[in-house]
């Protein structure tokens, strides 16, 4: 994808949106009974999202979405799947490396593509091309993109191993949910109007950047990034976690694996910050950490 897809004409930009919402509601919006909707319809209407629908952003080349498309579909044959495949070379090429890892190794070789998409299935196929297409975008985002994506994939990283050791069947979906978290971001750089190097450097900085987008731009990057996604027809339960990261009552009342991902996100968000900084999670962080209302909805202890 070249720059100009994220040119941003001087002017314009997020700043509009926040007019909108009258001084005293915006925290009623985002965290009082008011509807979802009001704030799905702001980001909507902000100018980062604005463009991205106008200029036809999206991290899939036609293949990738055709495939993807493919790989929503109960009764799809895998022949076609290879079929599609091998249209992309690269593509093709990422899927053979990943089938013959050692992730994937069963002590069968496997030469073709026809082969690597049997081993695969079509879930995995899905989730690595997805996460493949969204990784890529914060290339073109300096410094501070490539913070915000080794963050994601630490998150992403800790919330499956927090559901594999609590035996909870999510740890697939829970760890694309958590490379996608922070799309949003990436669309907000783009205006110029928020500095993400400006994050409070005090234990509760992990969680007050949105605030501070709300405050600025009208609406925070999860709520942006869901509804994008939305756009690009994601999962459902993708759009939900991702727009829902930052408000995790909401998901927390939706409850299921919602529930659960949201929270496990949230722990490891909170986790990987603190790991940044130290390899070494003291006592009183681990206690502080453990009374997050996120640690109490998946009964995980410090």
């Amino acid at each position: 994808m070249g720059d100009t897809h994220w040119r941003v004409p001087q002017g314009l930009g997020l700043g509009n949106a926040a007019k909108k919402i009258s001084d005293g509601i915006v925290e009623e919006l985002w965290f009082g009974d008011d509807d979802l909707q009001v704030a799905q319809a702001d980001a909507a209407e902000s100018f980062a999202a604005a463009m991205a629908k106008v200029r036809g952003l999206t991290p899939f080349p036609a293949i990738a979405q055709r495939i993807m498309q493919m790989a929503q579909d109960p009764d799809v044959q895998l022949e076609k799947v290879s079929q599609a495949m091998t249209k992309d070379p690269a593509l093709a090429a990422k899927t053979l490396r990943l089938a013959t890892s050692a992730l994937f190794r069963v002590g069968v070789d496997c030469d073709t593509v026809d082969q690597a998409v049997v081993r695969l299935g079509m879930n995995t196929m899905y989730q690595m091309i997805s996460a493949t297409g969204v990784l890529g975008l914060f290339k073109e985002s300096g410094k501070v993109g490539a913070g915000i994506r080794d963050h994601c994939v630490g998150v992403a990283a800790i919330s499956r191993t927090m559901a594999q050791k609590t035996g909870w069947a999510g740890g697939g979906q829970v760890f694309l949910a958590g490379l996608m978290r922070d799309v949003g971001k990436l669309l907000v750089m783009q205006t110029e109007e928020f500095d993400y190097t400006r994050v409070p450097e005090d234990d509760e900085g992990w969680d007050r950047v949105h605030l501070n987008e709300r405050e600025r731009l009208g609406c925070d990057h999860g709520v942006l990034g869901g509804h994008v996604m939305t756009m690009w027809k994601m999962p459902l339960f993708v759009t939900k976690i991702v727009a829902w990261h930052h408000q995790p009552a909401w998901a927390y009342e939706e409850g299921g694996d919602i529930g659960l991902m949201v929270a496990a996100i949230r722990i490891a968000d909170r986790l990987d910050t603190q790991i940044a900084k130290s390899p070494i999670l003291d006592e009183k962080f681990l206690d502080e950490a453990a009374a997050d209302a996120a640690c109490g909805y998946m009964n995980v202890r410090a």
